[in-house]
Protein backbone atom coordinates (compact mmCIF):
# COMPACT_ATOMS: atom_id res chain seq x y z
CA UNK A 1 0.00 0.00 0.00
CA UNK A 2 1.00 3.61 -0.57
CA UNK A 3 1.27 5.67 2.62
CA UNK A 4 -0.64 8.95 2.21
CA UNK A 5 -0.84 11.86 4.64
CA UNK A 6 -3.19 14.85 4.47
CA UNK A 7 -1.66 18.17 5.60
CA UNK A 8 -4.17 21.00 6.18
CA UNK A 9 -4.74 23.53 8.96
CA UNK A 10 -8.52 22.88 8.81
CA UNK A 11 -9.75 19.65 10.47
CA UNK A 12 -12.90 19.54 8.30
CA UNK A 13 -10.85 19.45 5.10
CA UNK A 14 -8.69 16.68 6.53
CA UNK A 15 -11.72 14.61 7.52
CA UNK A 16 -13.38 14.98 4.12
CA UNK A 17 -10.23 13.91 2.24
CA UNK A 18 -9.59 10.95 4.56
CA UNK A 19 -13.15 9.71 4.25
CA UNK A 20 -13.25 9.93 0.45
CA UNK A 21 -9.86 8.31 -0.09
CA UNK A 22 -10.50 5.43 2.30
CA UNK A 23 -13.87 4.76 0.64
CA UNK A 24 -12.72 4.88 -3.01
CA UNK A 25 -8.97 4.06 -3.03
CA UNK A 26 -7.99 0.95 -1.10
CA UNK A 27 -4.45 1.22 -2.51
CA UNK A 28 -3.72 4.12 -0.12
CA UNK A 29 -2.92 3.70 3.56
CA UNK A 30 -4.14 7.04 4.97
CA UNK A 31 -1.95 7.65 8.01
CA UNK A 32 -2.27 10.20 10.82
CA UNK A 33 -2.89 13.69 9.31
CA UNK A 34 -0.90 16.86 9.98
CA UNK A 35 -2.81 19.89 11.31
CA UNK A 36 0.38 21.89 11.86
CA UNK A 37 3.93 22.08 10.57
CA UNK A 38 5.14 20.51 13.83
CA UNK A 39 2.80 17.54 13.34
CA UNK A 40 3.94 17.20 9.72
CA UNK A 41 7.58 16.65 10.64
CA UNK A 42 6.66 14.48 13.64
CA UNK A 43 4.53 12.20 11.44
CA UNK A 44 7.30 11.99 8.85
CA UNK A 45 9.77 10.93 11.54
CA UNK A 46 7.41 8.29 12.97
CA UNK A 47 5.75 6.93 9.84
CA UNK A 48 7.37 8.19 6.64
CA UNK A 49 4.60 8.87 4.09
CA UNK A 50 5.18 8.33 0.38
CA UNK A 51 2.77 11.06 -0.68
CA UNK A 52 1.39 14.19 1.03
CA UNK A 53 -1.92 15.77 0.01
CA UNK A 54 -1.27 19.39 1.05
CA UNK A 55 -3.02 22.75 1.08
CA UNK A 56 -0.77 25.14 -0.83
CA UNK A 57 -0.63 27.67 2.05
CA UNK A 58 0.07 25.03 4.70
CA UNK A 59 3.59 26.39 5.27
CA UNK A 60 2.47 30.02 5.19
CA UNK A 61 2.57 32.82 2.63
CA UNK A 62 5.88 31.91 0.94
CA UNK A 63 4.49 28.69 -0.52
CA UNK A 64 6.93 28.03 -3.37
CA UNK A 65 10.12 28.52 -1.31
CA UNK A 66 8.73 26.46 1.59
CA UNK A 67 7.74 23.55 -0.63
CA UNK A 68 11.13 23.71 -2.37
CA UNK A 69 12.86 23.44 1.02
CA UNK A 70 10.55 20.58 2.02
CA UNK A 71 11.41 18.76 -1.23
CA UNK A 72 15.12 19.32 -0.64
CA UNK A 73 14.77 17.71 2.81
CA UNK A 74 12.51 14.86 1.63
CA UNK A 75 13.10 14.32 -2.09
CA UNK A 76 11.35 10.91 -2.11
CA UNK A 77 8.02 12.26 -0.83
CA UNK A 78 5.58 13.20 -3.59
CA UNK A 79 3.16 16.10 -3.15
CA UNK A 80 -0.35 16.81 -4.41
CA UNK A 81 -1.38 20.44 -3.85
CA UNK A 82 -4.77 22.13 -3.74
CA UNK A 83 -5.67 25.81 -3.39
CA UNK A 84 -7.66 28.69 -4.81
CA UNK A 85 -7.67 29.37 -8.54
CA UNK A 86 -5.73 32.60 -7.85
CA UNK A 87 -2.91 30.41 -6.48
CA UNK A 88 -2.58 28.42 -9.70
CA UNK A 89 0.75 29.95 -10.68
CA UNK A 90 2.21 29.08 -7.27
CA UNK A 91 1.11 25.46 -7.59
CA UNK A 92 2.34 25.25 -11.20
CA UNK A 93 5.76 26.48 -10.07
CA UNK A 94 5.82 23.80 -7.37
CA UNK A 95 5.78 21.10 -10.08
CA UNK A 96 9.55 21.66 -10.17
CA UNK A 97 9.87 20.66 -6.51
CA UNK A 98 8.35 17.23 -5.94
CA UNK A 99 4.73 18.20 -6.72
CA UNK A 100 3.15 15.71 -9.12
CA UNK A 101 -0.31 17.31 -9.52
CA UNK A 102 -2.50 20.13 -8.25
CA UNK A 103 -6.21 21.00 -8.14
CA UNK A 104 -8.42 23.96 -7.33
CA UNK A 105 -10.81 24.32 -4.44
CA UNK A 106 -13.55 23.62 -3.89
CA UNK A 107 -12.03 20.24 -4.73
CA UNK A 108 -14.37 18.18 -6.87
CA UNK A 109 -14.34 14.37 -6.52
CA UNK A 110 -13.34 13.87 -10.16
CA UNK A 111 -10.34 16.22 -9.73
CA UNK A 112 -9.20 14.41 -6.58
CA UNK A 113 -9.66 11.12 -8.40
CA UNK A 114 -7.57 12.40 -11.34
CA UNK A 115 -4.70 13.45 -9.08
CA UNK A 116 -4.72 10.22 -7.08
CA UNK A 117 -4.75 8.13 -10.26
CA UNK A 118 -1.75 10.11 -11.53
CA UNK A 119 0.02 9.32 -8.25
CA UNK A 120 -0.82 5.62 -8.55
CA UNK A 121 0.52 5.55 -12.12
CA UNK A 122 3.78 7.15 -10.98
CA UNK A 123 4.23 4.67 -8.14
CA UNK A 124 3.44 1.73 -10.42
CA UNK A 125 6.00 2.95 -12.95
CA UNK A 126 8.62 3.38 -10.21
CA UNK A 127 7.82 -0.09 -8.87
CA UNK A 128 8.24 -1.57 -12.36
CA UNK A 129 11.56 0.23 -12.85
CA UNK A 130 12.73 -0.95 -9.41
CA UNK A 131 11.78 -4.55 -10.22
CA UNK A 132 13.63 -4.33 -13.53
CA UNK A 133 16.70 -2.94 -11.78
CA UNK A 134 16.55 -5.68 -9.15
CA UNK A 135 16.28 -8.29 -11.87
CA UNK A 136 19.26 -6.75 -13.65
CA UNK A 137 21.24 -6.75 -10.40
CA UNK A 138 20.41 -10.43 -9.82
CA UNK A 139 21.48 -11.20 -13.37
CA UNK A 140 24.89 -9.58 -12.90
CA UNK A 141 25.35 -10.33 -9.21
CA UNK A 142 28.10 -12.82 -9.94
CA UNK A 143 30.02 -10.19 -11.88
CA UNK A 144 30.12 -7.52 -9.18
CA UNK A 145 33.84 -8.11 -8.62
CA UNK A 146 34.43 -7.28 -12.28
CA UNK A 147 32.41 -4.06 -11.94
CA UNK A 148 34.26 -3.16 -8.75
CA UNK A 149 37.64 -3.64 -10.43
CA UNK A 150 36.44 -1.57 -13.40
CA UNK A 151 35.44 1.21 -11.01
CA UNK A 152 38.80 1.11 -9.22
CA UNK A 153 40.65 1.17 -12.54
CA UNK A 154 38.57 4.19 -13.57
CA UNK A 155 39.42 5.78 -10.23
CA UNK A 156 43.19 5.59 -10.66
CA UNK A 157 42.90 6.90 -14.22
CA UNK A 158 41.19 10.04 -12.95
CA UNK A 159 38.00 9.71 -15.00
CA UNK A 160 35.90 10.53 -11.92
CA UNK A 161 36.46 13.97 -10.37
CA UNK A 162 33.42 14.76 -8.24
CA UNK A 163 34.14 14.04 -4.57
CA UNK A 164 30.50 13.28 -3.75
CA UNK A 165 30.21 10.87 -6.67
CA UNK A 166 33.40 9.12 -5.60
CA UNK A 167 32.22 8.70 -2.02
CA UNK A 168 28.87 7.39 -3.26
CA UNK A 169 30.58 4.83 -5.50
CA UNK A 170 32.85 3.66 -2.68
CA UNK A 171 29.79 3.20 -0.48
CA UNK A 172 28.00 1.31 -3.26
CA UNK A 173 30.84 -1.20 -3.53
CA UNK A 174 31.15 -1.30 0.27
CA UNK A 175 34.77 -0.13 0.12
CA UNK A 176 35.99 1.49 3.32
CA UNK A 177 38.89 3.93 2.90
CA UNK A 178 39.21 6.32 5.81
CA UNK A 179 41.24 9.44 5.15
CA UNK A 180 44.11 10.22 5.00
CA UNK A 181 45.28 7.53 2.59
CA UNK A 182 48.23 6.53 0.41
CA UNK A 183 48.44 4.51 -2.79
CA UNK A 184 51.07 1.78 -3.01
CA UNK A 185 51.86 -0.18 -6.17
CA UNK A 186 53.24 -3.69 -5.73
CA UNK A 187 55.01 -5.08 -8.79
CA UNK A 188 56.74 -8.40 -9.39
CA UNK A 189 60.45 -7.91 -10.08
CA UNK A 190 61.87 -9.21 -13.39
CA UNK A 191 58.40 -10.37 -14.43
CA UNK A 192 59.26 -10.54 -18.15
CA UNK A 193 61.83 -13.25 -17.40
CA UNK A 194 59.66 -15.08 -14.86
CA UNK A 195 56.64 -15.17 -17.15
CA UNK A 196 58.54 -17.22 -19.73
CA UNK A 197 58.34 -20.19 -17.38
CA UNK A 198 54.60 -19.75 -16.61
CA UNK A 199 51.53 -20.79 -18.55
CA UNK A 200 48.35 -18.66 -18.60
CA UNK A 201 46.82 -20.40 -15.59
CA UNK A 202 49.98 -19.98 -13.52
CA UNK A 203 50.18 -16.27 -14.37
CA UNK A 204 46.71 -15.77 -12.97
CA UNK A 205 47.36 -17.89 -9.90
CA UNK A 206 50.52 -15.94 -8.99
CA UNK A 207 48.82 -12.56 -8.98
CA UNK A 208 45.68 -13.89 -7.27
CA UNK A 209 47.84 -15.42 -4.54
CA UNK A 210 49.50 -12.06 -3.96
CA UNK A 211 46.13 -10.26 -3.94
CA UNK A 212 44.91 -12.71 -1.29
CA UNK A 213 47.94 -11.97 0.88
CA UNK A 214 47.47 -8.21 0.57
CA UNK A 215 43.71 -8.25 1.25
CA UNK A 216 44.22 -10.40 4.36
CA UNK A 217 46.45 -7.67 5.79
CA UNK A 218 44.60 -4.50 4.71
CA UNK A 219 41.87 -3.72 7.23
CA UNK A 220 41.17 -0.18 6.04
CA UNK A 221 41.46 0.26 2.28
CA UNK A 222 41.31 -1.78 -0.90
CA UNK A 223 43.66 -3.73 -3.16
CA UNK A 224 42.99 -4.84 -6.71
CA UNK A 225 44.80 -6.39 -9.67
CA UNK A 226 46.01 -3.95 -12.32
CA UNK A 227 47.80 -6.41 -14.58
CA UNK A 228 49.50 -9.82 -14.40
CA UNK A 229 52.36 -8.30 -12.42
CA UNK A 230 50.84 -5.41 -10.46
CA UNK A 231 48.57 -4.91 -7.47
CA UNK A 232 47.37 -1.44 -6.52
CA UNK A 233 46.73 -0.80 -2.83
CA UNK A 234 44.73 2.15 -1.51
CA UNK A 235 45.55 2.18 2.21
CA UNK A 236 43.26 4.25 4.41
CA UNK A 237 43.78 5.80 7.84
CA UNK A 238 47.51 5.70 7.24
CA UNK A 239 49.98 6.84 9.88
CA UNK A 240 53.52 8.14 9.57
CA UNK A 241 55.63 7.08 6.57
CA UNK A 242 57.76 4.79 8.77
CA UNK A 243 54.61 2.91 9.82
CA UNK A 244 53.47 2.57 6.21
CA UNK A 245 56.90 1.23 5.18
CA UNK A 246 56.87 -1.27 8.07
CA UNK A 247 53.39 -2.47 7.07
CA UNK A 248 54.40 -2.92 3.41
CA UNK A 249 57.64 -4.62 4.43
CA UNK A 250 55.58 -7.33 6.15
CA UNK A 251 53.49 -7.79 3.01
CA UNK A 252 56.63 -8.02 0.88
CA UNK A 253 58.14 -10.61 3.24
CA UNK A 254 54.99 -12.78 3.20
CA UNK A 255 54.78 -12.60 -0.61
CA UNK A 256 58.36 -13.82 -0.78
CA UNK A 257 57.71 -16.69 1.64
CA UNK A 258 54.55 -17.93 -0.09
CA UNK A 259 55.35 -17.35 -3.76
CA UNK A 260 59.17 -17.35 -3.80
CA UNK A 261 59.05 -14.11 -5.79
CA UNK A 262 60.56 -10.70 -5.05
CA UNK A 263 58.44 -7.60 -5.39
CA UNK A 264 59.06 -3.87 -5.24
CA UNK A 265 56.55 -1.36 -3.88
CA UNK A 266 56.19 2.33 -4.76
CA UNK A 267 54.44 4.63 -2.27
CA UNK A 268 52.66 7.91 -2.97
CA UNK A 269 52.41 10.97 -0.76
CA UNK A 270 49.55 11.17 1.74
CA UNK A 271 46.22 12.56 0.48
CA UNK A 272 42.79 13.37 1.90
CA UNK A 273 40.62 13.93 -1.21
CA UNK A 274 39.54 10.87 -3.19
CA UNK A 275 39.75 12.95 -6.36
CA UNK A 276 43.55 12.90 -5.81
CA UNK A 277 43.77 9.10 -6.15
CA UNK A 278 44.96 9.45 -9.76
CA UNK A 279 47.79 11.73 -8.60
CA UNK A 280 48.67 9.30 -5.80
CA UNK A 281 48.69 6.35 -8.21
CA UNK A 282 50.98 8.15 -10.64
CA UNK A 283 53.36 9.03 -7.80
CA UNK A 284 53.51 5.38 -6.73
CA UNK A 285 54.14 4.38 -10.36
CA UNK A 286 56.90 6.96 -10.67
CA UNK A 287 58.53 5.73 -7.45
CA UNK A 288 58.73 2.22 -8.91
CA UNK A 289 60.75 3.52 -11.86
CA UNK A 290 63.62 4.12 -9.44
CA UNK A 291 64.06 0.34 -8.95
CA UNK A 292 66.77 0.43 -11.58
CA UNK A 293 68.68 3.00 -9.50
CA UNK A 294 67.91 1.94 -5.93
CA UNK A 295 67.66 -1.78 -6.54
CA UNK A 296 64.91 -4.33 -6.95
CA UNK A 297 63.12 -5.94 -3.99
CA UNK A 298 62.75 -2.41 -2.55
CA UNK A 299 60.09 -0.22 -0.97
CA UNK A 300 60.36 3.23 -2.54
CA UNK A 301 58.41 6.28 -1.28
CA UNK A 302 58.09 9.11 -3.79
CA UNK A 303 58.97 11.46 -0.91
CA UNK A 304 62.48 10.01 -0.85
CA UNK A 305 63.27 9.96 -4.56
CA UNK A 306 61.49 13.18 -5.62
CA UNK A 307 61.20 15.28 -2.46
CA UNK A 308 60.91 18.61 -4.32
CA UNK A 309 58.52 17.51 -7.07
CA UNK A 310 55.04 18.75 -6.16
CA UNK A 311 53.66 19.34 -9.66
CA UNK A 312 54.41 16.53 -12.14
CA UNK A 313 51.74 14.11 -10.96
CA UNK A 314 49.06 16.60 -9.94
CA UNK A 315 49.29 18.65 -13.12
CA UNK A 316 46.35 17.72 -15.44
CA UNK A 317 48.43 16.81 -18.49
CA UNK A 318 45.44 15.34 -20.30
CA UNK A 319 43.73 18.75 -20.08
CA UNK A 320 46.88 20.30 -21.56
CA UNK A 321 46.61 18.02 -24.58
CA UNK A 322 42.92 18.85 -24.86
CA UNK A 323 43.89 22.54 -24.88
CA UNK A 324 46.27 21.85 -27.77
CA UNK A 325 43.59 20.05 -29.82
CA UNK A 326 41.02 22.74 -28.99
CA UNK A 327 43.33 25.54 -30.12
CA UNK A 328 44.02 23.77 -33.42
CA UNK A 329 40.29 23.66 -34.21
CA UNK A 330 39.89 27.32 -33.22
CA UNK A 331 37.46 26.94 -30.27
CA UNK A 332 38.65 29.88 -28.18
CA UNK A 333 35.88 29.84 -25.55
CA UNK A 334 36.79 26.29 -24.51
CA UNK A 335 40.49 27.22 -24.64
CA UNK A 336 39.81 29.87 -21.97
CA UNK A 337 38.15 27.30 -19.71
CA UNK A 338 41.03 24.85 -20.11
CA UNK A 339 43.61 27.59 -19.50
CA UNK A 340 41.87 28.42 -16.23
CA UNK A 341 42.01 24.77 -15.13
CA UNK A 342 45.69 24.42 -16.00
CA UNK A 343 46.83 27.61 -14.31
CA UNK A 344 44.70 26.91 -11.23
CA UNK A 345 46.58 23.61 -10.88
CA UNK A 346 49.91 25.40 -11.27
CA UNK A 347 48.92 28.03 -8.71
CA UNK A 348 48.03 25.34 -6.16
CA UNK A 349 51.47 23.75 -6.62
CA UNK A 350 53.42 26.90 -5.85
CA UNK A 351 56.23 27.56 -5.28
CA UNK A 352 57.14 26.18 -8.69
CA UNK A 353 60.75 25.38 -9.61
CA UNK A 354 62.51 28.25 -11.39
CA UNK A 355 61.76 28.44 -15.14
CA UNK A 356 59.17 25.61 -14.97
CA UNK A 357 56.22 27.87 -15.81
CA UNK A 358 57.85 29.10 -19.00
CA UNK A 359 58.83 25.57 -20.00
CA UNK A 360 55.25 24.32 -19.58
CA UNK A 361 53.91 27.15 -21.76
CA UNK A 362 56.54 26.48 -24.42
CA UNK A 363 55.61 22.77 -24.44
CA UNK A 364 51.98 23.71 -25.05
CA UNK A 365 52.84 26.07 -27.89
CA UNK A 366 55.23 23.60 -29.53
CA UNK A 367 52.48 20.96 -29.42
CA UNK A 368 50.00 23.43 -30.96
CA UNK A 369 52.42 24.16 -33.80
CA UNK A 370 53.13 20.48 -34.34
CA UNK A 371 49.46 19.47 -34.40
CA UNK A 372 48.63 22.28 -36.80
CA UNK A 373 51.46 21.17 -39.10
CA UNK A 374 50.31 17.54 -38.92
CA UNK A 375 46.90 18.68 -40.19
CA UNK A 376 48.51 20.61 -43.03
CA UNK A 377 47.33 23.87 -41.51
CA UNK A 378 49.66 26.79 -42.18
CA UNK A 379 49.08 29.06 -39.18
CA UNK A 380 52.21 31.07 -40.01
CA UNK A 381 54.31 29.98 -37.02
CA UNK A 382 53.78 30.27 -33.27
CA UNK A 383 56.15 33.27 -33.09
CA UNK A 384 53.50 35.39 -34.78
CA UNK A 385 51.33 35.09 -31.67
CA UNK A 386 53.81 34.60 -28.80
CA UNK A 387 57.20 35.97 -27.79
CA UNK A 388 59.54 33.16 -26.68
CA UNK A 389 61.79 35.39 -24.58
CA UNK A 390 58.80 36.87 -22.76
CA UNK A 391 57.33 33.43 -22.09
CA UNK A 392 60.50 31.99 -20.59
CA UNK A 393 60.66 34.89 -18.16
CA UNK A 394 57.21 34.29 -16.61
CA UNK A 395 57.04 33.53 -12.88
CA UNK A 396 53.51 34.72 -12.09
CA UNK A 397 50.72 32.25 -13.01
CA UNK A 398 47.96 34.82 -13.47
CA UNK A 399 50.09 37.06 -15.69
CA UNK A 400 51.06 34.04 -17.78
CA UNK A 401 47.42 32.95 -18.10
CA UNK A 402 46.31 36.40 -19.32
CA UNK A 403 49.18 36.45 -21.83
CA UNK A 404 48.32 32.96 -23.10
CA UNK A 405 44.63 33.84 -23.39
CA UNK A 406 45.36 36.87 -25.55
CA UNK A 407 47.73 34.96 -27.82
CA UNK A 408 45.41 31.98 -28.20
CA UNK A 409 42.52 34.30 -29.06
CA UNK A 410 44.50 35.61 -32.03
CA UNK A 411 45.67 32.13 -33.00
CA UNK A 412 42.12 30.72 -32.85
CA UNK A 413 40.93 33.60 -35.02
CA UNK A 414 43.60 32.68 -37.60
CA UNK A 415 42.57 29.02 -37.45
CA UNK A 416 38.91 29.89 -37.94
CA UNK A 417 39.79 32.02 -40.97
CA UNK A 418 41.79 29.15 -42.46
CA UNK A 419 38.93 26.74 -41.85
CA UNK A 420 36.43 29.23 -43.25
CA UNK A 421 38.48 29.51 -46.44
CA UNK A 422 38.58 25.72 -46.67
CA UNK A 423 34.82 25.52 -46.15
CA UNK A 424 34.23 28.21 -48.79
CA UNK A 425 36.31 26.18 -51.24
CA UNK A 426 34.41 22.99 -50.39
CA UNK A 427 31.10 24.79 -50.81
CA UNK A 428 32.06 26.32 -54.18
CA UNK A 429 33.40 23.00 -55.50
CA UNK A 430 30.32 21.16 -54.24
CA UNK A 431 27.96 23.63 -55.92
CA UNK A 432 29.85 23.24 -59.18
CA UNK A 433 29.78 19.44 -58.82
CA UNK A 434 26.03 19.37 -58.14
CA UNK A 435 25.29 21.74 -61.03
CA UNK A 436 26.90 19.21 -63.41
CA UNK A 437 25.80 15.94 -61.79
CA UNK A 438 22.37 16.79 -60.35
CA UNK A 439 20.67 14.20 -62.57
CA UNK A 440 22.61 11.37 -60.94
CA UNK A 441 21.46 9.62 -57.76
CA UNK A 442 23.43 11.93 -55.49
CA UNK A 443 23.67 11.65 -51.71
CA UNK A 444 25.43 13.87 -49.19
CA UNK A 445 27.89 11.05 -48.50
CA UNK A 446 28.72 10.67 -52.21
CA UNK A 447 29.32 14.38 -52.76
CA UNK A 448 31.26 14.66 -49.48
CA UNK A 449 33.56 11.88 -50.66
CA UNK A 450 34.23 13.87 -53.84
CA UNK A 451 35.03 16.91 -51.66
CA UNK A 452 37.32 14.79 -49.43
CA UNK A 453 35.41 15.46 -46.19
CA UNK A 454 32.91 13.69 -43.92
CA UNK A 455 29.22 13.64 -44.78
CA UNK A 456 28.22 15.40 -41.54
CA UNK A 457 30.82 18.15 -42.06
CA UNK A 458 29.69 18.56 -45.66
CA UNK A 459 26.01 18.84 -44.67
CA UNK A 460 26.97 21.47 -42.07
CA UNK A 461 28.81 23.53 -44.74
CA UNK A 462 25.86 23.36 -47.13
CA UNK A 463 23.37 24.35 -44.43
CA UNK A 464 25.47 27.32 -43.26
CA UNK A 465 26.12 28.66 -46.76
CA UNK A 466 22.99 27.76 -48.74
CA UNK A 467 20.66 28.22 -45.73
CA UNK A 468 19.03 24.92 -46.61
CA UNK A 469 19.84 21.23 -46.27
CA UNK A 470 21.73 19.26 -48.92
CA UNK A 471 18.61 17.48 -50.16
CA UNK A 472 16.68 20.75 -50.29
CA UNK A 473 19.46 22.36 -52.32
CA UNK A 474 19.71 19.36 -54.66
CA UNK A 475 15.95 19.41 -55.27
CA UNK A 476 16.07 23.15 -55.90
CA UNK A 477 18.73 22.64 -58.61
CA UNK A 478 16.69 19.84 -60.15
CA UNK A 479 13.47 21.87 -60.26
CA UNK A 480 15.33 24.92 -61.65
CA UNK A 481 16.57 22.74 -64.47
CA UNK A 482 13.11 21.24 -64.92
CA UNK A 483 11.75 24.77 -65.44
CA UNK A 484 14.35 25.35 -68.16
CA UNK A 485 13.29 22.15 -69.91
CA UNK A 486 9.63 23.17 -69.73
CA UNK A 487 10.48 26.53 -71.26
CA UNK A 488 12.71 25.17 -74.01
CA UNK A 489 11.34 21.72 -74.92
CA UNK A 490 8.13 19.80 -75.43
CA UNK A 491 9.22 16.94 -73.18
CA UNK A 492 6.54 15.24 -71.08
CA UNK A 493 6.44 15.61 -67.30
CA UNK A 494 7.66 12.03 -66.86
CA UNK A 495 10.59 12.59 -69.18
CA UNK A 496 11.55 15.86 -67.50
CA UNK A 497 11.41 14.27 -64.05
CA UNK A 498 13.75 11.45 -65.08
CA UNK A 499 16.05 13.87 -66.92
CA UNK A 500 16.62 15.97 -63.78
CA UNK A 501 17.16 12.89 -61.57
CA UNK A 502 13.71 12.40 -59.98
CA UNK A 503 12.41 8.92 -60.78
CA UNK A 504 9.01 9.25 -59.09
CA UNK A 505 6.63 11.49 -61.04
CA UNK A 506 4.49 12.17 -57.94
CA UNK A 507 7.54 13.33 -56.01
CA UNK A 508 8.52 15.52 -58.95
CA UNK A 509 5.08 17.15 -59.08
CA UNK A 510 5.02 17.74 -55.34
CA UNK A 511 8.48 19.33 -55.36
CA UNK A 512 7.59 21.48 -58.38
CA UNK A 513 4.43 22.77 -56.68
CA UNK A 514 6.32 23.42 -53.46
CA UNK A 515 9.09 25.42 -55.15
CA UNK A 516 7.28 27.17 -58.00
CA UNK A 517 3.84 27.63 -56.44
CA UNK A 518 2.12 26.05 -59.49
CA UNK A 519 1.23 22.57 -60.65
CA UNK A 520 3.44 21.45 -63.53
CA UNK A 521 0.49 21.53 -65.97
CA UNK A 522 -0.56 25.02 -64.87
CA UNK A 523 2.99 26.30 -65.21
CA UNK A 524 3.24 24.79 -68.70
CA UNK A 525 -0.07 26.44 -69.67
CA UNK A 526 1.09 29.86 -68.39
CA UNK A 527 4.39 29.45 -70.22
CA UNK A 528 2.59 28.66 -73.50
CA UNK A 529 0.27 31.67 -73.10
CA UNK A 530 3.27 33.94 -72.50
CA UNK A 531 5.16 32.57 -75.50
CA UNK A 532 2.14 33.16 -77.73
Amino acid sequence: MIKLMVADLEIDNVSNFKSYIRKHFSVFDVIRPALSIRELYKNIANNMPEIVLMEVRFFGSNAVQSIKEFHDDYPDIKIILYGNITEGEYMKKCLEFGTIAYMYRPVKPRELERCLKEAIAIFEKEKLIDEQQQELMRKYEGQMLMFETQFLTTLIKGHMKNEGELEGSLDYFDIRIDRPYVVANLRIDHFKKIVLALDEKEKHLVIFQMLNIVNDRIENGKAFINGFNEIVMIIGECGELDEIIAFLTEIKREVREKSNLNVSIGISRVYRMFSDIKTAYEEAEAALRYRCLIGYNSIIPIEYVEPENKITYSYPREREMLLVYTAVIGEFDYCKKLLRELFDALEKARPLPKNLLGQIIMDILISVGRNAAEQGMDIGGINEFFNTREILGFEDCEAARVYMEKGLENLCRRVRNIRKNREDTIYKDAIDYISVNYAQQLTAAKVAKEMNCSAEYFKKIILENAKMSFIEYLNKVRIDNAVKLIMKTNMTDDMIAVTVGINDINVFKALFKQQMGYLVGDYRYIKNRILK
